[in-house]
């Protein structure tokens, strides 16, 4: 990958940073990368090279490119902190392969930060909600730590993005609204950064930190500090996008990006929103199509969400959902739709049982109950099949582990594994088998909680049938030799 043409440029009210992007290996189509907000925050925006860096290099990682060439003097903190996020990244994902070298045409240059303010995303979901206030309530205003700004962040062009897009100008309403409650400067900016690769998965598991970290890099006039909400607490982690040993280290000599809230439960997030009257108001956690300006009521986010807030007492007359309570049978769509696929997940539910108890729902304690039953038989089923498997596959032989919605889950010869989520199509799906059969992986096993797959992903599964022997199908397992 070459980047160059790096510039700052001005026109229609808006103020820009842009790079020409150009891959060396895939033959993806070159790409003017850029970064954008309202002209009035100019102050604030520069061409930083580091910023695009720190952005591209996973996608070039992703696409198989062997170097990241740039025009312009790197941060040498940078990448250092760049090295350790990589070994990271491949310590999770094996199958990734060494990454590519990073070339600076001009060398190495260590900033000073420009102006000792802080900065936060905001998405108006618990975490980044529960960041902002945590940070309100607990720093003083004048201390160089304290946010001073929010940045609020439109990603356009991205066709995984597609269902987002109808609902940005009502997250910015929202948004706009908790910022004049916060005191905090809102900073509407767009990119078309996720063009660079449209892979929702990769996105979600390997680069998103990145692509927030490139974004707050471009501000770096403005601000020295930008936090970036955590998704998990200290007790939950596990490899994902954003994480404390990424997060930090995608930092230059001239900004530091900070992970933030891990000492935080998702129910303390929810309370610490909750009893903030705006933020209530305001929150947006839905992964509904049609959501519109409020959350659906029915994805798992939602009812996670308003079960907590049942618990909290704070569900009733909340704007931010479209009931003001939550029924048994809806809470039991959680089980009846195998919604719950992790530990972080079954552990959001069991945190609420004691608030339920304590303000008398057991009806919904109950179906928490079932829930949690019912994630653990799905594991017992899970580790059966892995059983299963073991008998078929040679000891020794890596192989991919399809369950539920997860995938890539590449399983080596010590029977250790790394889970994704499910891909946003079958081109992707097919893409990143291919991926990781070129990385070593012999067979291909479909759990029986991931044999929807096979009617979903339609074009993976002719292309399976097309190309490699099928070995077992039964009601247990579905599996695929892919040694051709």
């Amino acid at each position: 990958m070459y980047i160059r043409d790096i510039n700052l440029c001005k026109g229609s009210g808006v103020v820009r940073a842009e790079a020409h992007v150009a891959w060396e290996e895939s033959d993806k189509a070159p790409l003017v990368l850029f970064v954008e907000t309202d002209v009035q925050f100019e102050d604030a925006v520069w061409a930083d090279p580091n910023a695009f860096v720190v952005g591209c290099l996973l996608p070039a990682w992703h696409a198989g490119e062997q170097r990241v060439k740039i025009d312009g003097a790197l941060c040498p903190m940078l990448c250092h902190n760049l090295k350790a996020a990589m070994m990271t990244l491949q310590s999770w994902y094996p199958e990734m392969g060494p990454p590519p070298t990073i070339e600076p045409s001009h060398g190495f240059r260590a900033l000073s930060p420009f102006r000792a303010q802080a900065a936060s995303f905001l998405s108006c979901g618990v975490d980044s909600l529960a960041t902002l206030r945590a940070n309100k309530l607990h720093v003083p205003s004048d201390h160089p730590t304290a946010i001073q700004a929010v940045l609020l962040v439109d990603f356009i062009e991205a066709s995984f993005m597609s269902e987002q897009e109808a609902r940005n100008l009502n997250r910015l309403s929202a948004a706009l609204e908790v910022a004049a409650d916060a005191g905090v400067r809102p900073i509407p900016v767009k990119t078309n950064i996720l063009r660079l690769d449209g892979d929702g998965w990769f996105f979600t598991y390997k680069w998103h930190a990145a692509v927030f970290s490139s974004v707050a890099h471009c501000l770096s006039r403005g601000f020295n500090k930008v936090y970036i909400a955590s998704s998990y607490d200290a007790a939950h982690l596990e490899p994902w996008g954003s994480h404390p040993l990424l997060d930090t280290y995608y930092s230059s000599a001239h900004l530091q990006i900070e992970h933030h809230g891990v000492w935080m439960s998702r129910v303390e997030k929810t309370a610490l929103v909750a009893n903030w009257p705006i933020g209530l108001q305001n929150i947006l956690v839905c992964q509904g199509k049609e959501s519109g300006r409020n959350n659906c009521g029915a994805c798992e986010k939602c009812i996670r969400t308003m079960t907590a807030l049942v618990a909290l007492g704070k569900l009733k007359g909340c704007r931010s959902f479209p009931v003001d309570d939550v029924s048994p049978e809806l809470l039991n769509t959680v089980r009846e739709c195998h919604m719950i696929y992790n530990d972080s997940q079954a552990s959001y539910y069991s945190e609420l049982l004691p608030a339920l108890r304590a303000c008398g729902r057991e009806d919904l304690v109950t179906v928490i109950q079932q829930i949690l039953r019912s994630s653990s038989q799905d594991q017992l089923v899970s580790d059966l099949t892995t059983s299963d498997v073991e008998k078929l596959i040679p000891k020794g032989d890596t192989f991919i582990l399809v369950a539920k919605d997860r995938f890539g889950c590449n399983i080596a010869a010590e029977r250790k594994g790394h889970c994704w989520g499910s891909p946003p199509d079958s081109r992707t799906a097919i893409r990143e088998l291919e991926w990781l059969r070129r990385s070593g992986a012999n067979f291909i096993v479909f759990r029986p909680s991931a044999l929807w797959w096979l009617d979903y992903y339609t074009e993976l599964h002719r292309y399976l049938h097309a190309n490699f022997r099928r070995i077992v199908q039964d009601d247990r397992l579905v599996v695929f030799d892919l040694r051709r």
